[in-house]
């Protein structure tokens, strides 16, 4: 009797210290597991949209229906998640997201980022994010978002049933999650650095000005997806030619958020070589200053 009192009170604490151990991330302030929980997401994240891409090369292997038989509904669909996934949930958090968290605290040397809970509440809504996205897929409900990534309307306005709207939600939790996380760069960068900000370092430099263009081009997106979901939701016509409407209007706001996300994309791939180079050559970043104005005139 006291073994077995004995096992179920060890059993009981190995429970409760699990518990304890999933609580201890998933509520955490500190900037290295932000970055580490990063990371795994991003790249589990990158898997999925590996997978659209496989199904998409094998579809284009040789002429002819091959995966799909001819479900063309479906090969969209495949074509709008890899895009989206790609770009908003893999590239963006792990260059930007994870070793942001992992890397801006230490090359400033602080402790933490500026905002450490709100950090961790952004993070979370990139899974809530990507829980919307299944649903565009038609995982979770019949068809799927077979609009593009890019949305354009008329196909997205006209598109029947919820996996478009769903879309369009998802990228709302994601433009927050970006917009705010951003925000916490930006007022770490600026209030904890402890030189003047052409002394900080290269990835630091970058990120800031990543940050800058974030907080200029997600407003726009979140503008033109919530211009089509009312179009398609509460007859609007900010896209509908019937009703004074205009298509063309759609890409000007799509590109106005589309060409900075360009270099949203890119600059911190820069600062990262640039801070890998550097370092396995033992020199310091040869014309540092001139990289700098080249990554600002980018804007």
């Amino acid at each position: 009797m006291n073994k077995t009192i004995f096992y179920n009170n060890h059993s009981f604490k190995n429970i409760s210290n699990f518990l304890k151990l999933i609580l201890s991330w998933f509520l955490s302030t500190d900037h290295k597991k932000i970055g580490i929980m990063y990371f795994i997401s991003g790249f589990t994240f990158g898997i999925i949209g590996f997978i659209y891409s496989t199904l998409i090369r094998i579809e284009l292997f040789k002429p002819g229906p091959q995966l799909l038989s001819g479900a063309t509904n479906y090969y969209h669909t495949i074509i709008t998640m890899h895009g989206l996934i790609m770009i908003f949930f893999m590239i963006m958090p792990v260059l930007i997201g994870a070793y942001g968290n992992l890397i801006i605290p230490l090359q400033l040397g602080t402790s933490n980022l500026a905002f450490p809970r709100i950090n961790n509440f952004w993070f979370w809504l990139l899974p809530a994010s990507f829980f919307c996205l299944l649903f565009a897929s038609g995982t979770f409900v019949s068809g799927g978002a077979a609009s593009g990534w890019t949305l354009y309307p008329p196909l997205s306005a006209t598109q029947p049933g919820v996996p478009v709207d769903f879309l369009i939600i998802a990228l709302h939790l994601n433009d927050i999650s970006s917009i705010l996380n951003w925000i916490n760069m930006v007022v770490t960068i600026i209030n904890y650095r402890s030189v003047p900000i052409l002394k900080l370092q290269m990835y630091t430099i970058t990120i800031l000005v990543t940050s800058l263009l974030i907080i200029v081009a997600m407003p726009v997106l979140a503008a033109w997806i919530t211009m089509l979901l009312l179009d398609r939701r509460l007859g609007t016509s900010f896209f509908d030619p019937s009703g004074g409407g205009d298509p063309v209007l759609f890409q000007h706001l799509f590109w106005f958020f589309g060409h900075p996300e360009i270099y949203i994309l890119i600059l911190p791939g820069f600062g990262i070589i640039s801070e890998i180079v550097s370092h396995w050559a033992g020199k310091p970043l040869f014309g540092k200053n001139s990289m700098i104005a080249s990554v600002c005139s980018m804007v």
